[in-house]
């Protein structure tokens, strides 16, 4: 079987991650990703049935796929808040557009798996592009109940007819974990983030910074501080500024990821507490069980929070100066969310994969039968 998978593709943990989990759960099929960053395909050297193919060969691949699946969280923030905004909503309208023609010419299933809507623009122009994408779907499964609802609620029958909800694909991480002691290196953890709002990054640096010297000046204890992004959002900048502006720069080791999955998953898994920020970060605290606090700079983080009754341990990233002295509090005090249900969580999260696999076998049958 040929499965054309379309992740996001950033050197972005969470999303390599999911790729990964993916491939592991699907290794008798062809898992084929359309990229020519050679960056970011070394990190998969691993994954045996990965295949990468240039985006120039798109219409050639399609021909010979049994599906296509786009897999991953934020694959529709559709927003028009600028002319770049617009210009790029058009291009992946017409990129819609072409999947669509080629899915029907080549009779490509075609699925959405693990995804969460929003934000969106406040005319609701991404909404009705998002619609558009999602209603010749074959399958849909979601991460939170606001997408659910919105698409459960879609004029669209086919969308509503064929939408799922699952908790995150990374929460499946768990039921690879092996059963030994983690020793706790570090006492706080926190997942550094650079806003694309620059005028906000100065205040956040030192409210991050705030609040790791805090946390050292008053228990001793090493901070650990992860950068999930080190490409285009380049989480490594506020990083180094947060390691720059302390009073205690050697009680704090940065954490890149640069393709290093299991070390950087070793070393997150060494805090006793975290601040997350990315959204994988707070998945990956349950996933370790590790107590944190939120820190949204999207929706997708409060509706986590919100779908697991944790709002109290949340706080926009732009009240985080505002916030700064509750944070350090609710962590020295260790008033933090905590996860009772992970292995419920991690059960249920392979949905996502389950009914992926239901689809994938309805293609192999229906191949038996014209044989």
């Amino acid at each position: 079987m040929n499965i054309v998978l379309q992740p996001y593709i950033d050197n972005n943990l969470g999303d390599d991650l999911m790729i990964k989990l993916f491939s592991r759960k699907f290794k008798q099929h062809n898992i084929i990703i359309f990229s020519d960053d050679d960056l970011f395909n070394s990190g998969f050297e691993c994954e045996k049935n990965i295949i990468f193919y240039s985006p120039n060969l798109y219409k050639q691949v399609l021909e010979f796929a049994d599906i296509h699946i786009i897999i991953g969280g934020s694959m529709f923030i559709l927003k028009i808040e600028s002319i770049k905004d617009a210009i790029k909503l058009r291009y992946r309208y017409f990129e819609a557009k072409k999947l669509k023609k080629f899915a029907k010419k080549y009779k490509i299933k075609t699925a959405v798996i693990g995804a969460n809507l929003g934000p969106f623009d406040k005319k609701n122009y991404g909404l009705k592009l998002a619609e558009y994408e999602l209603n010749s779907k074959n399958l849909i499964t979601v991460r939170d109940n606001y997408s659910f609802q919105t698409l459960d609620s879609s004029t669209s029958d086919n969308i509503s007819n064929y939408v799922k909800i699952f908790p995150d694909i990374v929460y499946g991480l768990r039921l690879t974990l092996p059963n030994t002691k983690i020793v706790k290196e570090y006492g706080l953890g926190i997942s550094a983030y650079r806003s694309a709002n620059k005028k906000q990054n100065y205040d956040n640096y030192l409210a991050y910074t705030t609040i790791a010297d805090e946390f050292i000046s008053r228990t001793g204890q090493k901070v650990a501080v992860f950068a999930f992004d080190s490409e285009d959002e380049n989480d490594l900048i506020s990083a180094y500024y947060i390691k720059e502006f302390s009073k205690f720069p050697s009680m704090i080791e940065i954490v890149p990821y640069l393709r290093n999955t299991e070390s950087f998953l070793e070393k997150f898994s060494a805090c006793e507490k975290f601040l997350a920020t990315r959204f994988h970060s707070a998945i990956l605290s349950q996933v370790y069980e590790i107590p944190f606090y939120a820190l949204g700079y999207s929706n997708k983080m409060k509706n986590l929070m919100i779908d697991q009754n944790k709002i109290n341990y949340f706080s926009e990233l732009k009240d985080l100066k505002k916030d700064t002295n509750k944070i350090i509090e609710k962590i020295i005090s260790g008033n933090l969310a905590k996860c009772e249900n992970i292995e419920e969580l991690a059960q249920q999260s392979q949905g996502h994969f389950e009914n992926a696999e239901i689809l994938i076998n309805s293609i192999e049958e229906t191949k038996g039968q014209f044989k």
